[in-house]
């Protein structure tokens, strides 16, 4: 053990011993009749003040080794990995379906698919062939899929890093047992992890120190990933994803327009409309639905793609659509249009529990309880998932987007021509609409959803 990990585990032990004795001893009581409420309440106050200061030494002394490069032009996937991008953006259009109830929805696939890489590194023979098919159509093994992931978290926020895009992983494991050396190794390797044992006897502090990491790594979206109520076990993946981009095109505030935006159930509300005339940018259409590529930034290495329904088609009919390949068939159809963009400015908070989704997508024997993930925990063989869950939030408006997304997987014991005047195509998004925001490269979806205009 190097002397840095020394250091780390004997600052961890420490703060475990002060957080007991901060907190085992409950509700302080007094026989001085004299201390009122405001003695109490000062007492409360302190106490906060100190678990707070631990929650912030205890991240500091765990944290994972940051690491940064120059900006590059390319993700630089191989063949088969490809071949995964394109099963996981079909995951992404199949969860999307599942979630959507005829509201506004707003997910991250991405934030799911990593959570389940590393459900999968720690997952028994059976249930690592499952996670393995969904993720890639069984044509990748465990090297392979690490090596994805891998690449995937040191690479996409380098495709342009005048904007924002950051990925932060971690593993709490409950420390009455001992995450298991090579999961542990390879989390790191794989995921940038934070990867430690705490103390789940006080659920209080795991859950501060859970949302405290969330709220960093969000850049304080989601500043409260665990609830009083969340259960928790043996052991949290954590994943979250934060994305800020301003508009590749001009959007100026004084072109606002309210109007009338119609959902899918045909009541109609006012909403703000932003406008961008005179843009040449990537547009598909069809009888089916027409679709415009805004990029984000100057080098538009992130994009968002807007998809508006035709007459008569539903917002299930255009996910439905871009599953099977059609996500990339319609970006490699998209040709380059002058366009007059019309979108409305709007912001949309979801909370959403996925076991059962993915459940039903793919995934029924991973998210079963005779699963399990023996590779994770030294002398816990039968644990299972409890619960994956997401939160993510996205704001959308003149500046850009800013957009985030939080995810965690519980678990416990088993059971035209230059010469001619351009004609301009109007791009209106007035009606219910699906939303995907992406790389460049390869397309792959990094969030997704509905906006259906209901306040």
């Amino acid at each position: 053990m190097t002397s840095h990990n020394l250091m780390i585990v004997g600052r961890t032990i420490s703060l475990l011993f002060l957080i007991g004795g901060l907190f085992s001893c409950g509700t302080v009581h007094s026989s001085d009749d004299t201390l009122g409420e405001d003695t109490q309440d000062v007492r409360e106050e302190t106490n906060i003040d100190t678990r707070q200061a631990l929650v912030k030494d205890f991240l500091d002394s765990v944290g994972p080794e940051t690491f940064d490069g120059d900006e590059i032009y390319s993700l630089g996937l191989t063949p088969s990995q490809k071949e995964i991008t394109e099963k996981c953006n079909d995951n992404a259009f199949k969860l999307l379906d599942a979630c959507y109830q005829g509201g506004d929805i707003f997910i991250s696939p991405l934030g799911v698919e990593y959570v389940l890489g590393m459900l999968y590194d720690a997952a028994d023979e059976t249930t690592s062939k499952e996670i393995g098919d969904f993720l890639s159509d069984g044509k990748a093994g465990k090297e392979e899929l690490d090596a994805y992931f891998r690449l995937l978290t040191r690479n996409i926020p380098l495709l342009d890093k005048r904007l924002t895009f950051s990925v932060a992983n971690a593993a709490f494991v409950d420390n009455s047992f001992k995450i298991n050396p090579a999961y542990k190794s390879g989390a790191v390797d794989t995921f940038n992890a934070l990867a430690a044992e705490m103390d789940f006897s006080d659920p209080a502090f795991v859950k501060e120190v859970v949302n405290q990491w969330c709220k960093i790594h969000t850049n304080e979206m989601i500043p409260e990933l665990l609830s009083e109520d969340t259960p928790l076990s043996l052991a949290i993946l954590l994943n979250a994803l934060y994305f800020k981009g301003p508009w590749g095109m001009a959007v100026d505030p004084d072109n606002n327009i309210d109007a009338p935006f119609t959902s899918s159930d045909g009541s109609k509300a006012d909403v703000t409309y932003m406008k961008s005339p005179n843009n040449i940018l990537k547009f598909f259409s069809t009888e089916d639905f027409r679709s415009v590529l805004i990029p984000f930034g100057e080098r538009g290495q992130f994009n968002m793609t807007v998809l508006l329904p035709g007459p008569g088609r539903s917002i299930e009919d255009i996910v439905g659509l871009m599953q099977d390949g059609g996500w990339s068939s319609m970006n490699e159809a998209m040709s380059l249009e002058h366009v007059n963009v019309t979108i409305p400015k709007f912001e949309t908070e979801t909370s959403k529990g996925l076991k059962e989704v993915l459940s039903g997508i793919g995934l029924g024997e991973a998210m079963s309880p005779s699963a399990t993930y023996p590779g994770m925990l030294l002398g816990a063989e039968r644990i299972s998932v409890s619960d994956i869950h997401q939160k993510t939030r996205i704001k959308v408006s003149e500046n850009g987007i800013e957009a985030a997304a939080a995810t965690y997987s519980t678990l416990g014991t088993a059971n035209p021509g230059d010469n001619e005047e351009p004609t301009y195509v109007d791009f209106t998004a007035d009606h219910s609409f699906v939303y995907v925001i992406s790389t460049e490269e390869e397309k792959i979806v990094l969030f997704s959803g509905v906006f259906e205009g209901k306040k």
